[in-house]
């Protein structure tokens, strides 16, 4: 434990689907980019962050 380090927040995006989301499978196949982030939603959407469209979101994506 006590070598853990905090992650800082650009090693967070990498860690959390950074900027590639090719990787939308099953129900979430749409990929959304917002914030330097990527998400994996339901439906084609350029808002991510809204709550129209189901999406699978990283931490920090819609701060």
């Amino acid at each position: 434990m006590k070598n853990l380090t905090k992650l800082k927040r650009q090693n967070l995006r990498e860690v959390l689907g950074g900027n590639l989301a090719s990787n939308c499978q099953g129900k979430f196949k749409y990929p959304a980019y917002y914030n330097g982030y990527s998400a994996c939603c339901v439906a084609q959407t350029d808002y991510p962050c809204s709550q129209t469209v189901m999406c699978q979101l990283p931490i920090g994506m819609c701060d």
